[in-house]
């Protein structure tokens, strides 16, 4: 959506106490925005193509309808099938979750097994909503994932540096 705020750079977590992670404080912002009355909650869903989550605010998940529209009249277009019921559970069975001051959250258990995240997360920006990767499945990825990659295992390091600080 043309002026909204957008999710830019990337983040590490590793869960803490409580089985919580924490997301990368410039995200924050950024779904306060993008959430109806500037709650802080993220929503999470398996992705699609990868074996990662998708984590968004109230804007993104306010486009489904359209989504499903778009998608429908491309498979037409394209002379494939098109699932509208089961593009409708893929989209609307999200888990949203509420984050504190610090960016403290939980990851539901259904949710770290769909994108295989044990105790390490990569979170990494994409426009309008982000990517939370386990470490090694980003790894397994092609070269095109190749600065992602980088960036994460910079990004892991400190993060396990600082929880080794504590």
């Amino acid at each position: 959506m043309a002026g909204q705020p957008i999710f830019r750079g990337q983040g590490a977590s590793i869960q803490r106490d409580k089985n919580r992670f924490v997301l990368p404080a410039k995200f924050r912002p950024v779904l306060k925005d993008k959430n109806h009355g500037g709650e802080s909650k993220v929503s999470f869903n398996k992705s699609p193509q990868w074996t990662c989550l998708i984590g968004y605010g109230d804007d993104y998940s306010d486009q489904f309808a359209e989504m499903i529209e778009q998608e429908k009249r491309e498979a037409r277009e394209d002379g494939v099938p098109y699932d509208v019921m089961l593009r409708k559970t893929q989209l609307y069975n999200d888990v949203t979750v509420p984050f504190d001051n610090g960016g403290r959250f939980v990851m539901p258990p259904s949710l770290l097994r769909a994108a295989k995240i044990d105790d390490q997360a990569f979170f990494l920006s994409a426009g309008e909503i982000f990517l939370v990767w386990a470490p090694e499945q980003l790894y397994a990825m092609g070269d095109e994932w190749d600065m992602a990659k980088e960036n994460c295992r910079d990004e892991m390091a400190a993060e396990l540096a600082k929880g080794n600080r504590k």
